[in-house]
């Protein structure tokens, strides 16, 4: 099995899920997985793009056999260093009458290409030009620029789709096509094909997009000698519109969404559940069980479609597989980074572990711990002004911030029972739902409606913490605080 990405660009999700699905099948069956760089667009091909999909790869645990910084007995793995192989090849071609030299300039081959397409050429064999053998020879001795194109036959090209089923061409609609362009570089298709054989590729999958490359592929593999590989071609991703996937769908890179905080593990299986099925029908499996489980039979013949809010799903469960341990380290590496700091101080891993342990499940991805527990790493916080107003209307003149914070004071021990034990009497005793005191109390303290365990975060936060941002508020707030605030 190969991937066999063009570096015009970053690896997306539809490329990955091709890697993904090959990557499997070589590992189900024992076989070799092979990345190979089809890097033969000079003008778009860049080393950026090829060393970010290197990365990538890396990063989602596909792991190659032969290919770039594995090496290989099939070498170079990049078509840009293979030119000469490809020139042997057509060589062989026209030698044996199966391929010839064409003088046309590109825009008169894209003309006589565009006329046969659409019906109007006048030349039922859709050559690109009919010369003799002579003057071929002629214009060539002389150094005219050319492309070598080979020479289609006669009849139909067909073969059984490993996802498709049988599926047939008739040659006349392919028409005849470049090997080697002008500038002696070779087209895909050509160089495509050479590489497979070379690398003893005995199975390809890839995007329905390639479907109208099969044929000529094939054509290619029998004009040399040489076994046909079984082709095997995979339905499209859909974005939410079911229109094909693009980075309007909020569907850009591999690295867009690692960096976005998605686990490798959870964008491997969501890859996965694009297009194929469990056995099983488990949607959470790690990259283990997808090579246990893993069949070509199993991807279906439609498109599917990407979910953005289903790959948050899938991330979240793989986050609660994570111990605490690991997700604390990958905070604070995000915390580190961004150069948080509480009180004045460095955030130690201990301490962020102690956080996130009081996020807890509320974290959907890792960046999203700062949602929750990012009000520990400012001196301050400033709610939604409505939002307070909002909070202080249903309070109302029974909160008394003073009696409030001396109740704070006097707690004892300063913990998550003691602290909610004594907002309820406190609630009790001026007449108040539990819910409304604590309500204003959390945008004081976090700046939020929503968040942790109010009484947990009071105790993280610490008693002083917590008290001076309850003051804070009040003092914000003066038309809903008690008689005796300032005083407190």
């Amino acid at each position: 099995m190969r991937f066999a990405p063009s570096p015009t660009g970053s690896l997306h999700i539809g490329g990955a899920r091709t890697a993904l699905f090959n990557w499997l099948f070589a590992r189900q069956t024992g076989g070799t997985f092979i990345l190979r760089i089809e890097d033969t667009d000079a003008i778009r091909s860049t080393e950026e793009s090829a060393a970010a999909i290197i990365r990538d790869l890396s990063a989602l645990g596909l792991n190659w056999d032969e290919g770039p910084g594995a090496g290989g007995k099939y070498g170079p793995y990049f078509q840009s260093q293979r030119l000469e192989r490809y020139r042997a090849a057509a060589e062989q071609l026209l030698q044996a009458g199966l391929a010839y030299r064409s003088f046309l300039s590109a825009e008169e081959r894209e003309r006589t290409r565009a006329a046969r397409e659409s019906g109007t050429s006048a030349d039922p064999s859709s050559r690109y030009e009919a010369l003799s053998k002579e003057e071929e020879e002629r214009r060539f001795a002389s150094g005219s620029e050319h492309a070598i194109v080979f020479k289609v036959p006669e009849g139909e090209t067909a073969f059984v789709d490993l996802v498709r089923g049988e599926v047939s061409f008739r040659n006349s609609d392919l028409g005849d096509f470049v090997l080697v362009k002008s500038d002696g570089r070779a087209a895909y298709n050509f160089a495509a094909a050479i590489d497979d054989f070379d690398m003893r590729i005995s199975h390809v999958l890839r995007g329905e997009d390639h479907l109208s490359n099969t044929p000529k592929q094939i054509l290619l593999h029998r004009a040399l000698g040489r076994e046909i590989p079984q082709f095997g071609h995979v339905p499209l991703i859909l974005g939410p519109d079911k229109t094909r996937l693009s980075k309007r769908h909020g569907a850009a890179s591999v690295q867009h969404f690692l960096e976005r905080g998605f686990l490798p593990e959870a964008l491997v299986n969501a890859l996965a559940l694009l297009g194929w099925s469990s056995p099983d029908g488990r949607e959470i499996l790690s990259l283990e069980e997808l090579v246990q489980l893993f069949s070509i039979e199993r991807i279906g013949k439609t498109a599917a479609s990407f979910d953005p809010e289903k790959l948050e799903w899938v991330n979240a469960q793989h986050l609660g597989r994570v111990p605490l341990e690991k997700k604390a380290q990958l905070v604070h590496e995000l915390v580190a980074a961004r150069g948080l700091r509480e009180e004045g101080a460095p955030v130690s891993l201990g301490r962020v572990e102690e956080l996130v342990a009081l996020v807890g499940e509320r974290m959907k991805l890792i960046p999203q711990f700062f949602d929750y527990a990012g009000f520990f790493f400012v001196e301050h916080v400033d709610p939604n002004p409505e939002e307070a107003r909002e909070a202080l209307a249903k309070a109302g003149a029974r909160l008394d911030w003073a009696a409030l914070m001396q109740v704070i004071e006097k707690a004892e021990p300063f913990d998550a029972a003691t602290l909610e034990a004594a907002f309820r009497t406190f609630a009790d005793a001026h007449g108040m739902k539990l819910r409304d005191l604590v309500a204003p109390v959390r945008l004081a303290l976090s700046g939020k409606r929503v968040g942790p365990g109010l009484f947990e975060s009071m105790v993280a936060l610490g008693r002083a913490r917590s008290l001076a941002r309850l003051a804070r508020f009040a003092e914000e707030h003066r038309a809903g605080a008690g008689p005796s605030m300032m005083e407190a």
